[in-house]
């Protein structure tokens, strides 16, 4: 039950890096 939870946190932090990476390369600075 632990090691679900952690997989799911993990999953959540990667998805929400990739999502700051992509939005920071989308726009132009």
């Amino acid at each position: 039950m632990r090691k679900l939870t952690l997989a799911f946190a993990a999953a959540s932090l990667l998805f929400t890096l990739n999502s700051a990476v992509v939005a920071r390369a989308s726009t132009p600075q």
